[in-house]
């Protein structure tokens, strides 16, 4: 069943996003790709297979893993100013890894690290730079099955490491953006960095609900059990998605 959910899960939220990028833009996309469509899951599949407890404290562990996202964003952004998109995917991610093993070892309680990563988020957003517009991006022919298959190929590496590693190792692995690193370097690597950009940017921005699922699973996985917790994280999550992005749209019809 597990197997089943995770071959059908990546070609979905892949294809759905993909659609909402060419239809909508980069910067909408990129809002949605910020949601945990693909560290929620793999976060289920890890608490189903090894037990509350293991899950517990893989999520507490993925609330840092999300400062690591967002340093990961800011990598890639500035890094695809000079460079191509597998130069710019390899330094992202090595910054990935690097930084959410060292917020890992911060000796901080789940609520502490809500707020550290939530000031991460912030520094960086701000550091990203700001492209002229919104992009639309039109995959080209064949691509979508190659963005799929990458998708696909990357989550069931992830999942397969994740539960031989101990929980905080699990957690850092399991926050790796799977998303960022499918979609933006497709935009970049055959439409060019403008739309990558863009796409990364608004993920950022996305991010603080993110914090928020997992720091609710943190304290609540074990004592509410796996449907429950799951399911009130999601409504949580997407209350203050929703907050997010109405303040968003004030705050620029202010300017």
């Amino acid at each position: 069943m597990a197997f089943l959910l995770k071959l059908a899960l990546v070609p979905f939220v892949i294809f759905l996003l993909s659609v909402i990028s060419k239809k909508f833009g980069d910067a909408v996309g990129g809002m949605f790709a910020g949601f945990p469509i693909i560290s929620g899951p793999i976060l289920l599949f890890l608490s189903i297979q090894h037990g509350l407890d293991f899950g517990q404290e893989v999520a507490s562990t993925m609330i840092v893993g999300v400062a690591g996202v967002a340093v990961y964003a800011l990598v890639y952004s500035k890094c695809s100013q000079y460079f191509r998109w597998h130069t710019s995917l390899f330094l992202a991610s090595l910054f990935f890894f690097t930084s959410s093993l060292m917020f890992t070892y911060i000796p901080l309680t789940a609520m502490e690290r809500l707020f550290f990563t939530a000031i991460v988020i912030v520094i960086c957003y701000k550091l990203i730079p700001i492209e002229n517009g919104d992009t639309k991006s039109s995959p080209i022919r064949y691509e979508m099955i190659y963005r799929i298959l990458a998708g696909i190929s990357l989550l069931f590496l992830v999942t397969f490491v994740s539960g031989a590693v101990g929980p905080e190792f699990s957690g850092v692995i399991s926050s790796f953006p799977v998303t960022a690193s499918i979609i933006p370097t497709f935009i970049h690597g055959t439409q060019g960095k403008d739309g990558a950009i863009t796409f990364l940017r608004n993920l950022t921005f996305s991010l603080f609900s993110m914090c928020i699922f997992f720091t609710y699973l943190s304290n609540e996985l074990n004592s509410l059990g796996i449907a429950a917790a799951f399911s009130s994280g999601i409504v949580f999550a997407l209350i203050f998605q929703g907050g997010l992005v109405r303040m968003r749209t004030y705050l620029r019809r202010g300017k």
